[in-house]
C-alpha cells in the first residue's frame, strides 16, 4: 500500500526556516567574535613606540565592550555598555592618580585584589570619606539584583528544555570570552615585558620613580596587567631562587657575630620584658640637615647623654628601605628580620603580599621561649591588612585604634595597661607599640608657639620651613615622654619581679614633610634638599635601652639595616650564640655592609664599599641560602598530617670516616713556591709547597680551565675522622708585579676519591679568592678556602 506523503504547513516551514536562520546568526556571531578575539592579541603584539600604551588600552576597552555585547546582544547593551566601561576606566584612572599622589607608588594589581577581598580596609588606608563605605554595600546589592532580574526575565516564559538550551548557549559564549581574554592577557604581559626590556634605560622600572614614569606612560590598564605579572614574580623570586652555594658555616657566622656581640654575655639568664617602639618618622636632624646649631633629644644619636647612663646601650643611625611613607615595610623588616626588597615589587605591600608566607618571626621566637606578644596601634586593624598580618607573624593579640595618632603619651599609657590578664603574670612579655604623632605633615601650630624653641637651618629658610622643623622637634619631645613612661613602667615591673627590661626604638622612615615626596597635603609643597647632608633620605634612628647586661661591642660603624634589629634584640634572650634569632644577619652586615640590595642594584648605597670593584657583595648567594635555610619565610606548607601521609620515609645518609684528602693544585711563583696547609675541623693535618703553574702567565683568571693533570698532593686523615669542615690555607702570598705574583690554583679536591663541589665554598677573608667560571679555585692572597659538610659519602 503506497505511503501517503504529508505536506508541511506553511507555518511549519516558516518556523523551520526561522530556526535555521537563528542558528546561522548564532554561528555567525560566534565566528565574528572569534575573528575579533584573534585580532586583539595581534594588535597588542604589534603595538610599539610612543603609542604602545594607548594601543593596548584601546584594545582592552574594545574587548570588554564587545564581550558584553556578545554575551547580551540588545539595543540597551549596545547603547549603554561603551559609556559604562569608559566610566569605569575613568574611575580606575582617578584611583591610580590619587594613589600615586598619596603613596608615591602606582596602582597595582594587588591593590585591586586587596579591594575585592577587603574593600573597607583599602578605603580606610587611603582616607576615603565615610559616605564611600555605604557604596560597598549598595553597589554590590544593586548589581546582584540587576543580574537576578535579567535571568528572571529571560527564563520566565520558557520551558525547562528551552531554559537549559539557553543556559548552555550562554555558558558556551562565556567560555569563548574567557579563552579570548586569557590569550589577550598573556599577549599583553609578553609584549609589555618586551617593551620594558627594550626601553629600560629610559624608564628604569625597578626604581620607584621609574615605575611611576612607566605607569603614566602606558596607562592604567596595561600597567595593572603588567604589575600582576611582576608582583607574582617578585613574591616568588626569593622563594624559588636557588643559591649556587651553601649557607655560611656556623663558625663563619659566629666569627661575624663576635665582632658585634660580647658572646660571653649571650648565656642563660633571667629573660627581660621587652617593649618594641615604632617611633613614626623619627630621624636625627643634626645628622640629616645642616643646622645653625645642634638640637638636643635623647632620641638623636648625635646628642651627648646628659650624664653617664648604662641603660642606654645602643644609639645610632638606622637605614630605612622606604622614603616618606610605607611604614608597613619597615614593620615587616623589624619583625621578620628580612629585607623586603628581596621580594621585588611585592616588598612594597608586605602586610598584604608577604605575611601569608611568614613561617617564623621575632614574635614566634620569643613565644617559643615563654613570652606573650601583643601589638598596640592607633591605626585600625584594617589598615593595609595589619590586623591579619600580625596574627600571621605570630603575635597573639592586635589592638587597633588604641587612641589618637596625635597623642603618643596616651597611646603608650593604654598599651602599657592592656593585656594584664596574661602579661601581668610571671611570664615575660613583648609589647610592640606604634607611636604615630610625628606623621606628616608638620605645619606651624599657633597653639604650640611657646614650645617651639630656636632650632633653625644653617642657611636662609622661610618661616614655614623653619616652623616645620620646630614642629617636628616638638612632637619628638612628646615621643620622648612616652618612652620615659614606658621605662618607668618597666622599672616598676623589675622592682616587683626582678625581671630586667629592654626598650628598642626605631624610626620607620623620614617623613614626607622633609623628603619632598608624596602629596602636597603631606609635604606642604616644600622641598628641603638645599638644607640636606643626607641626600638619600633613608637615615632614621635606632636606640636600645636596657637594665640587663650590655651585649653590644660598639661602634657598628655603619647604619643599622632594619633586618638586623630583631637579631640585636634576641641577644638579650638567647641562652647561647647558636640560639640567636637569625644570627645570619650579623654575617650579612659583616660581609656586605648595611645595604646589600643597594649594592646589587648598583646605585648609591650605605655601608662597606670595599667588597670588590663592582660594589657587589661576593657572598650574596651565601646570604640568601642562609636566609632560606633559616625558614623565616617560604612557601605555604601543608599540614603535618598530610605530609606524613604522602612523604616517603627517607633515612639520612650515614656519616662515614674518611682517610685521605687529595688536592690537585699548582701555583704561580714569586721568589719561591706558594705554600698551602690543610685543616680538618680546625686541626692541621699537613703542609706542602706547590709546583709552578705556567698557565697563570698565559691565561687570565677568568679563562683558566681545570687541569686534570695538575699535580696531586695527598693528606692523610687521623683514624675514624668524620670531617665537618675542610679548610685549605694559602700561607705566603707575595706580589711584585703583574708577571711575578705568588698565587694558588686548586683544580680539584677529593675526599676518599669523591670530588667536593667548589661552588659551595666560602673564603676567609672574603676577598682571599674566588671560584672562576670553569670551577678552578683561585687564591690571590693569604687566607683559606673552606668546604663544609655534608660531604659525599661512600660507606660499604
Amino acid at each position: 500500500m503506497p505511503v501517503k506523503k504529508t505536506r508541511k504547513s506553511k507555518t511549519t516551514i516558516q518556523k523551520e526556516a526561522a530556526r535555521k536562520l537563528k542558528l546561522v546568526k548564532k554561528l555567525a556571531l560566534i565566528l565574528g567574535y572569534c575573528l575579533f578575539a584573534a585580532l586583539m592579541p595581534i594588535a597588542v603584539f604589534f603595538a610599539s613606540g610612543q603609542y604602545f600604551g594607548a594601543m593596548i588600552t584601546t584594545v582592552w576597552l574594545a574587548a570588554v565592550i564587545v564581550a558584553v555585547i556578545f554575551l547580551v546582544p540588545s539595543k540597551w547593551t549596545i547603547g549603554l555598555t561603551p559609556f559604562v566601561i569608559l566610566g569605569l576606566w575613568w574611575a580606575v584612572n582617578r584611583a591610580a592618580t590619587e594613589k600615586m599622589s598619596l603613596t608615591d607608588f602606582p596602582l597595582m594589581a594587588l591593590d585591586i585584589r586587596m579591594f575585592i577581598s577587603n574593600p573597607s580596609g583599602l578605603l580606610f588606608s587611603i582616607g576615603s570619606p565615610k559616605i564611600i563605605y555605604i557604596l560597598l554595600y549598595v553597589v554590590p546589592c544593586a548589581l546582584a539584583a540587576a543580574c537576578l532580574y535579567l535571568v528572571y526575565t529571560r527564563l520566565k516564559n520558557r520551558t525547562w528544555r528551552s531554559a537549559a538550551v539557553s543556559s548552555l548557549w550562554y555558558l558556551g559564549k562565556m567560555g569563548v570570552i574567557a579563552a579570548a581574554f586569557v590569550l589577550l592577557y598573556n599577549t599583553t604581559v609578553a609584549s609589555t615585558k618586551n617593551f620594558v626590556q627594550a626601553n629600560d634605560s629610559e624608564f628604569g622600572v625597578w626604581s620607584g620613580d621609574g615605575l611611576i614614569k612607566f605607569a603614566k606612560f602606558v596607562g592604567v590598564i596595561p600597567f595593572i596587567i603588567y604589575s600582576d605579572s611582576i608582583e607574582a614574580e617578585g613574591t616568588k623570586s626569593f622563594l624559588s631562587y636557588q643559591p649556587k652555594v651553601s649557607p655560611p658555616s656556623d663558625a663563619a657566622i659566629l666569627t661575624s657575630t663576635s665582632k658585634y656581640l660580647n658572646l660571653a654575655i649571650v648565656k642563660p639568664r633571667v629573660l627581660p620584658n621587652i617593649i618594641l617602639i615604632h617611633a613614626e618618622s623619627t630621624f636625627d636632624p643634626n645628622d640629616v640637615f645642616n643646622l645653625a646649631a645642634p638640637v638636643n633629644s635623647e632620641l638623636f644619636y648625635t646628642t651627648p647623654l646628659p650624664k653617664p647612663d648604662n641603660t642606654v646601650q645602643f644609639r645610632g643611625p638606622g637605614l630605612a628601605n622606604i622614603i616618606g611613607g610605607g611604614s608597613w615595610v619597615s614593620e615587616f623588616e623589624i619583625v621578620n628580620g628580612i629585607d623586603s626588597r628581596l621580594f621585588g615589587v611585592a616588598g612594597r605591600y608586605t602586610h598584604a603580599s608577604l605575611s601569608s608566607y611568614s613561617h617564623n618571626s621575632l614574635a614566634t621566637y620569643l613565644i617559643s621561649r615563654g613570652y606573650h606578644a601583643t601589638v598596640s596601634s592607633p591605626d585600625s586593624p584594617l589598615f593595609y591588612n595589619a590586623g591579619v598580618a600580625y596574627k600571621r607573624y605570630g603575635f597573639e593579640r592586635f589592638h587597633g585604634e588604641t587612641g589618637s595618632p596625635h597623642d603618643d603619651i596616651g597611646t603608650m599609657a593604654k598599651a602599657l595597661t592592656q593585656d594584664e590578664d596574661f602579661t601581668g603574670g610571671d611570664s615575660p612579655f613583648l609589647k610592640y607599640v606604634m607611636l604615630l604623632n610625628n606623621h606628616s605633615p608638620h605645619p606651624c601650630d599657633p597653639a604650640h608657639q611657646a614650645d617651639y624653641g630656636t632650632a633653625a637651618f644653617a642657611v636662609a629658610a622661610s618661616d614655614a620651613e623653619t616652623c616645620a622643623l620646630r614642629e617636628y622637634i616638638r612632637r619628638t619631645q612628646e615621643t620622648e615622654r612616652a618612652i620615659a613612661d614606658a621605662k618607668a613602667f618597666l622599672e616598676k615591673k623589675e622592682a616587683a619581679t626582678g625581671r630586667p627590661y629592654v626598650i628598642a626604638i626605631y624610626g620607620d622612615h623620614q617623613p614626607y614633610s622633609f623628603t619632598g615626596d608624596g602629596p602636597v597635603t603631606f609635604n606642604m609643597g616644600m622641598v628641603f634638599d638645599r638644607f640636606r647632608k643626607d641626600m638619600q633620605k633613608r637615615k632614621t634612628v635606632i636606640e636600645i635601652i636596657s637594665s640587663a647586661e650590655n651585649p653590644f661591642l660598639t661602634p657598628f660603624n655603619n647604619p643599622i639595616p632594619f633586618s638586623l634589629v630583631s637579631t640585636m634584640i634576641s641577644a638579650y634572650v638567647a641562652d647561647s650564640p647558636d640560639h640567636l634569632y637569625l644570627p645570619e644577619n650579623f654575617y650579612q652586615f659583616d660581609q656586605c655592609g648595611s645595604d646589600l640590595i643597594g649594592q646589587i642594584n648598583g646605585g648609591d648605597f650605605y655601608g662597606r664599599k670595599d667588597i670588590n670593584s663592582a660594589g657587589v657583595c661576593k657572598s650574596f648567594d651565601q646570604v640568601v641560602s642562609a636566609l632560606k635555610k633559616s625558614d623565616i619565610i617560604g612557601e605555604k606548607s601543608p599540614p603535618v598530617a598530610i605530609l606524613a601521609s604522602v612523604m616517603p620515609i627517607i633515612n639520612p645518609a650515614p656519616a662515614c670516616p674518611a682517610k685521605l684528602i687529595r688536592i690537585a693544585a699548582a701555583g704561580s711563583f714569586s721568589d719561591g713556591a706558594p705554600e698551602i696547609s690543610v685543616f680538618v675541623d680546625g686541626k692541621d693535618i699537613g703542609i706542602t709547597l706547590l709546583t709552578d703553574d705556567h698557565s697563570t702567565q698565559q691565561k687570565a683568571p677568568l679563562e683558566m680551565e681545570k687541569d686534570p693533570a695538575a699535580p696531586a698532593h695527598d693528606f692523610e686523615l687521623p683514624d675514624n675522622t668524620i670531617p665537618k669542615q675542610i679548610a685549605i690555607r694559602f700561607n705566603n702570598d707575595k706580589w711584585k708585579s703583574a708577571t711575578e705574583d705568588r698565587n694558588v690554583n686548586i683544580h680539584s679536591v677529593l675526599l676518599d676519591g669523591q670530588p667536593l663541589d667548589p661552588t659551595g665554598v666560602s673564603f676567609s677573608p672574603p676577598d682571599a679568592g674566588w671560584v672562576n667560571p670553569h670551577g678552578v679555585i683561585q687564591m690571590f692572597q693569604t687566607g683559606s678556602v673552606i668546604f663544609n659538610a655534608p660531604f659525599p659519602v661512600a660507606c660499604h
